[in-house]
């Protein structure tokens, strides 16, 4: 039920397992090859390991390995079964929660369900998936897509320039913004995909209730110059 990123050396036998650039699918592995740890992870670059919204190893691992997963937890201390089988990793994927105003709280370091500062989500994705989310307030730092870019869409706001544990916690306070001289909260590529994706069609097209606020957006790659 491991997840593995970096050389391997010498012999090993691995079941139900990710292990980079490896081939080997027998014993229920997964395809390693192209994956990155921004494929799996919240947030490595900020030593986040929590599984990202899409991982490939959600539902992953072997139940059998822990005995009686319902009765498990994870590092965090979340439920170890939350899906069909137990996740790959140290981790296991969880809902995020919108608070009672609809608000979701982002940090770097984030592993709670997303309803309060003290109880920030890293995921960034799953914030702006969830239903019920009208406003997702995000603290400074990087933050890189995963498989699939940020979404924008109608209804929702995403403010970013926040640092909770110095008082910038509310949009009342004087946020930490992009200048000449620090990017502020970034949102990133990684020179792999585009940054955003409307969420949008002629039938439905997109209008100023979705809102950007606070961030730079750097390493976006798309087609036709897009990015």
């Amino acid at each position: 039920n491991s997840i593995v990123f970096g050389d391997i050396n010498g012999d090993y036998t691995a079941s139900y397992s990710l292990i980079e650039n490896s081939l080997n699918t027998n014993k229920h592995n997964l395809n390693g090859s192209g994956i990155m740890p921004a494929h799996i992870f919240v947030n490595p670059g900020s030593e986040n390991y929590a599984l990202v919204t899409g991982a490939a190893a959600l539902d992953q691992g072997n139940d059998a390995l822990y005995g009686t997963p319902a009765m498990a937890t994870d590092l965090a201390g979340f439920p170890r079964l939350s899906g069909s089988a137990v996740d790959m990793g140290a981790y296991e994927y969880h809902q995020v929660v919108a608070s009672g105003d609809g608000t979701i709280y982002v940090r770097t370091s984030g592993m709670g369900n997303g309803d309060s500062w003290a109880e920030a989500t890293g995921d960034l994705h799953a914030a702006v998936n969830n239903l019920d989310v009208q406003q997702i307030l995000v603290e400074n730092g990087k933050y890189e897509v995963s498989t699939n870019s940020f979404i924008l869409k109608k209804g929702l706001a995403i403010y970013g320039g926040f640092d909770p544990d110095h008082g910038i916690a509310a949009l009342s306070d004087a946020r930490i913004l992009p200048d000449p001289m620090t990017p502020g909260t970034v949102l990133s590529g990684r020179g792999e995909r585009p940054v955003l994706w409307n969420v949008a069609d002629g039938a439905s097209p997109m209008d100023s209730t979705a809102i950007l606020d606070g961030f730079t957006l750097q390493e976006g790659s798309g087609t036709h110059g897009g990015g």
